[in-house]
């Protein structure tokens, strides 16, 4: 492992370190196991105990950040999306490189960073290593159990200091070194110096991103003119503080009864999960206005961050209104263990994630929800503000 620069987050007394990790550890593997709704439903109690093992007799020699880093290996092997050491809570205090990226179908490109003009462009490397061998290192330390949930989640774990310095990506955690590459072929390279604040003034200059990624409200709604269309954006599986989802599920329904719409979009691309009962009123309410009485069809639209309540709805959505699902797998698996709570490491007081409840949706055991209707997303119809997904309904 690389030797990084020791953040400061650590404010423990050197002469007692090893014997606090190995607490901390020796918690850990205790608690998660007994907590957990099933922990060894994938990976055996022998290599969860092996690799616990090996990692207290390495403690000794290894800095904070690999320690905390190799815990969240260990969890992540587990196979539980749910179950997990979020490497960017609060407690550990891991710095970000101001800079956010987004995987499209034709490579790892810049979506926003604190230079504007970087925008749109790929990234080869980040330091010493290529990008997509970087995302092999880094897969191992997110909980995932399918590819679209690790390529996901990436797209942060590839801004983290600590974590490239740890997985050799770059010398230290001072400074990055992000080479990128322009649609002309012609190469760049940015320094990023990492920070502790998510409040970096970040832009995206002169692009007018696609409809799903301009607008982050847990939901709202508009038509779209021309269409007979109604687009319904639903971020997250829960209700907003001072806009009840029973009365915005009544404005959906009333608009439907006073226009003439032959489309009901649904798009819940941004969504990761919640309250999966949140949904109910709109869902009941599109029931009762019946779509197909109305000659009106509904699209779910799903993706890579489709996760846990949000696809136990899009199952929900196409079961119970014929919805057609349109987009690429989900990050979330159907048949899957959620629920979740946490505890925390007493010394360090990380908190680690773990499921109480399986829940089955689905015969078999597939590793995403798939669409009915898969796309394809390029970056080209990101930076030009295209959405196949939409372009895709609109045509049918």
């Amino acid at each position: 492992m690389a030797t990084a620069v020791e953040p400061a987050y650590m404010a423990w007394n050197p002469s007692g370190r090893k014997e606090k990790w190995w607490n901390d550890l020796d918690f850990l593997a205790e608690e998660l196991p007994k907590r957990h709704k099933d922990l060894f439903f994938k990976t055996s109690k022998r290599e969860f105990k092996k690799a616990v093992a090996d990692l207290r007799e390495s403690i000794d020699s290894m800095t904070d950040a690999e320690v905390i880093i190799e815990m969240a290996r260990i969890v992540a092997m587990m196979g539980d999306s749910h179950t997990s050491i979020d490497l960017l809570q609060p407690e550990i205090g891991f710095r970000r490189f101001p800079i956010r990226l987004r995987w499209f179908n034709d490579g790892l490109f810049v979506v926003k960073a604190a230079n504007g003009s970087s925008v749109g462009r790929r990234v080869v490397k980040i330091g010493r290593m290529r990008a997509n061998s970087i995302y092999i290192k880094l897969k191992q330390l997110i909980s995932h159990e399918n590819d679209q949930w690790a390529k996901e989640e990436s797209q942060i774990y590839f801004n983290i200091a600590e974590a490239l310095c740890v997985l050799g990506a770059i010398p230290s955690t001072g400074s990055g070194l992000y080479s990128l590459e322009g649609r002309d072929a012609g190469r760049s390279m940015i320094a990023l110096i990492p920070s502790d604040s998510k409040s970096t003034k970040l832009t995206a200059g002169r692009l007018i991103p696609p409809i799903y990624a301009r607008k982050r409200d847990d939901y709202w709604f508009k038509p779209m003119n021309g269409h007979k269309s109604l687009y319904i954006q639903y971020n997250s599986c829960r209700e907003t503080e001072g806009k009840p989802f029973g009365e915005f599920s009544k404005a959906v329904l009333g608009l439907l009864k006073r226009g003439k719409f032959s489309r009901i979009i649904i798009d819940l691309r941004n969504n990761g999960g919640g309250n999966s009962e949140s949904i109910q009123p709109l869902i009941a309410g599109l029931q009762r206005w019946n779509p197909k009485k109305n000659d009106c069809r509904v699209f779910v639209i799903i993706g890579k961050a489709t996760m846990s309540s949000a696809v136990l709805n899009a199952n929900t959505l196409r079961n119970n209104l014929n919805a057609t699902l349109v987009g690429e797998p989900t990050g979330g698996k159907p048949n899957c263990y959620g629920e979740v709570k946490s505890f925390r490491l007493p010394n360090s007081s990380i908190r680690v994630k773990y499921s109480i409840k399986y829940f089955r949706i689905t015969r078999g055991n597939p590793p995403s929800l798939i669409p009915d209707l898969e796309v394809k997303y390029n970056s080209d119809d990101y930076f030009t503000g295209k959405d196949p997904a939409i372009e895709k309904i609109l045509g049918l």
